[in-house]
């Protein structure tokens, strides 16, 4: 695993906590498959680090379905156009 890209916020759903080096995303990849994971806390997190738009990216839109957020919008990137992206986001 790489280091996170400077500049976008990778949080781990485990922990709600923000993840900066390789090893520690390695590290919640893994508990992803064994451990509860916490949106609610996730999306708390994102929105103390003044995050406004969330991709959730993987088959699906469980994630984005649980709820429209008061605080952060989310898009589920398997039904996501970049029109409607645009659209959304301006």
């Amino acid at each position: 695993f790489a280091d996170p890209i400077p500049g976008v916020a990778l949080i781990g759903n485990t922990a709600a906590q923000l993840i900066t080096t390789g090893e520690q995303a390695k590290k919640e990849a893994s508990d992803h498959i064994s451990r509860p994971v916490y949106w609610q806390k996730t999306i708390n997190t994102l929105h103390d680090l003044g995050v406004k738009y969330c991709l959730e990216v993987g088959n699906g839109k469980v994630l984005t379905d649980f709820g429209e957020h008061e605080k952060i919008k989310t898009f589920a990137l398997s039904s996501l156009s970049p029109e409607t992206f645009r659209m959304a986001t301006t």
